[in-house]
């Protein structure tokens, strides 16, 4: 009785790997959100050993503006600033946050599917020396097309503001955020890292930075 083998040489493998890897870095694509935008400062910069505290802003209740200070200590003292928040002579770090209403845009969206220009087909019921084959097609796996997406778009907007001991205003940093995301107890732990990643700054520079949505 004839034997009947489905051959699976190494384009065959190759194809199937390669819809895996798609697969794979999609579901990756989806999972690592995060924060990009501009900073800028103005003002002088903020030398390493500067003793500083941190006000809070009492903006909302809703979010977890100790944490946010907490979270601002720790970046500013691995920059080299030391924390005293009862030295008169400390400078004062105050912060303060927001979000617009947002403004609908439209996106072209991928779509994803067998590239069928691509496929690698064997064709079917062939001898070879190692019994009977059949026919396997495999399509290639990748973009097919794009439509068109409508997608809401919100300002996020971090200001960082650095005080002398009797309240001048030394140092203004502000971080300007485009997103999806108008949910900042989402989103503020981020905005705050992607911001003092890039501290100290000079007087008038400006900066793109982004920080990972945990």
């Amino acid at each position: 009785m004839p034997r009947f083998n489905i051959l699976l040489n190494s384009v065959m493998i190759k194809n199937i790997a390669t819809l895996f890897l798609i697969c794979t870095l999609a579901a990756l694509k989806l999972s690592a959100a995060e924060v990009d935008g501009t900073v800028s400062s103005n003002g002088e910069k903020i030398r390493e050993g500067t003793r500083f505290a941190v006000l809070s802003p009492g903006i909302s209740p809703v979010l977890d503006e100790k944490t946010y200070e907490s979270r601002i200590i720790h970046y500013l003292t691995d920059k080299g600033l030391v924390y005293a928040p009862n030295d008169p002579r400390a400078i004062k770090v105050s912060y303060t946050y927001s979000v617009d209403k947002g403004s609908v845009g439209t996106v072209a969206a991928p779509v994803y599917g067998p590239a069928y220009g691509g496929a690698v087909y064997y064709g079917g019921g062939y001898r070879h020396r190692h019994g009977w084959g059949i026919g396997v097609a495999v399509p290639a796996y990748g973009v097919v097309g794009a439509v068109p997406q409508n997608i809401t778009i919100f300002t996020r907007e971090l200001i960082l503001s650095f005080a002398g001991p009797h309240g001048s205003l030394l140092q203004q940093m502000t971080l300007v955020s485009p997103g999806p995301e108008n949910d900042l107890r989402y989103v503020m732990p981020a905005m705050i890292h992607a911001a003092l990643k890039k501290f100290p700054m000079e007087p008038g520079e400006r900066k793109e930075t982004s920080a990972d949505i945990e």
